[in-house]
C-alpha cells in the first residue's frame, strides 16, 4: 500500500493499492490538473517506481532534499 498525504495538514489524501507507479500514476491521473499544477514538492521514498509516476504526471515539482541526499548516497 502507498499512503498519499498532504504534508502541511497531514490529511490523507488517498491510499493506493501497491508501491508502483501504475497504482501512484493512475491516482495522480486522477487528480484535477489544477490540483497536479499547485503540487510544488513531494517527500517520496526513494524508489524508481515513485520517480516514473512523477515524472508523468507531476513534472514540474521537486523533491525534497532528504529524499535526495538519500539518492545522491546510494552506491
Amino acid at each position: 500500500m502507498t499512503t498519499i498525504v498532504d504534508l502541511e495538514t497531514g490529511q490523507v489524501l488517498g491510499v493506493v493499492d501497491g508501491r508502483d507507479h501504475k497504482g501512484v500514476g493512475d491516482w495522480l491521473f486522477a487528480r484535477p490538473l489544477e490540483w497536479r499544477l499547485a503540487v510544488q514538492v513531494v517527500a517520496i521514498a526513494p524508489s524508481a517506481a515513485f520517480r516514473i509516476a512523477l515524472r508523468m504526471w507531476l513534472p514540474r515539482t521537486a523533491v525534497d532534499h532528504v529524499h535526495l541526499i538519500s539518492l545522491a548516497n546510494q552506491p
